[in-house]
């Protein structure tokens, strides 16, 4: 089965090209599995990231030009999805890695075996140097509502199908799609070992997220889902 990387990559600040070089690099470096392509969904105003792909001149990444739903990463991530020609979807945003160079081997692995979506271990970082905050995933009813013990999308990997990341949402985008997953296939395989790094820096998610924003997105949750993973 192949596998579709996709990243879902905008400016950053001026950072998305150091951003996508990073992660490319880490599933150009990948061993023991070959049978993937790399898709790259830009909701940049410039080029820059462009001209980096443009550079590398490589048959199996497919870069789009996103002019759809900027700020959007949800948005962002269908639209890669559309695209994917592989049967294993493989989320990747554009500041993290792969931390482990049998990553893709190993998460193949799992789709072999039986899965239909899978989250593996994470770590973090920011320096790319020193690594903390060992990561291992599980899963909890609770998820839709924000528990998220499961982690970030660069996690996880799943089978394409039908299921489509909620454009509505921003900070619980990963949740309920994680939830809409279980939904269609139940719970999902866990790989213990740390195969993905999650970049931290001041720009991202976390601490750029502005609380109305996340009480907002909470609330609407609540609103449709009132018994929790049910």
């Amino acid at each position: 089965m192949k596998i579709s990387v996709v990243i879902p990559t905008y400016e950053a600040n001026d950072r998305g090209v150091e951003f996508v070089q990073q992660g490319i690099t880490s599933i150009r470096e990948q061993k023991n599995f070959s049978d993937y392509e790399i898709v790259i969904t830009d909701h940049s105003r410039d080029d820059k990231i462009k001209s980096y792909v443009d550079s590398i001149r490589a048959d199996n990444i497919i870069y789009i030009k996103n002019n759809d739903g900027r700020g959007s990463s949800s948005a962002n991530m269908n639209n890669g999805v559309k695209h994917a020609t592989g049967e294993i979807i493989k989320p990747l945003f554009m500041d993290d890695y792969l931390y482990s160079n049998e990553a893709l081997f190993l998460i193949h692995e799992m789709f072999v075996e039986g899965a239909k979506w899978a989250v593996a271990g994470n770590n973090s970082t920011y320096d790319r140097k020193t690594y903390f905050n060992e990561f291992i995933p599980m899963w909890n009813r609770d998820i839709i509502l924000g528990k998220n013990t499961l982690s970030s999308p660069s996690c996880m990997a799943y089978l394409k199908c039908d299921v489509r990341w909620d454009e509505r949402l921003i900070w619980l985008m990963d949740c309920k799609f994680y939830h809409d997953l279980y939904i269609k296939f139940g719970e999902p395989a866990i790989n213990r070992k740390i195969l993905v790094t999650n970049y931290g820096h001041k720009g991202q998610l976390t601490h750029t997220m502005g609380e109305k924003r996340k009480r907002w997105e909470e609330e609407l949750i609540k609103s449709e889902y009132s018994h929790g993973g049910n």
